[in-house]
């Protein structure tokens, strides 16, 4: 799995996302597709988009805080 070509799909996929959309990351991604990988890498993955979001390389979205653990959920803005 390649991290990088993994964000730039997940990128690809926001772009096409109505304004307003709440979503996680798996979400981006084709069911069969993101379950082909292993918890470790899926975990792993959702830990480097957040970082990217965090650092500010993708612009277009927002962290939704709604007091829960697990997933992080984003909004397109």
């Amino acid at each position: 799995m390649n991290n990088f070509e993994w964000l730039e799909k997940a990128k690809n996929r926001i772009n096409t996302l109505p304004v307003g959309t709440t979503f996680e990351v798996k979400e981006l991604f084709d069911s069969i597709e993101w379950g082909e990988l292993s918890a470790k890498e899926r975990q792993s993955f959702g830990r480097y988009f957040s970082s990217n979001y965090n650092d500010g390389q993708i612009n277009n979205i927002c962290r939704v805080d709604d007091g829960r653990r697990g997933p992080n959920k984003y909004i397109k803005e």
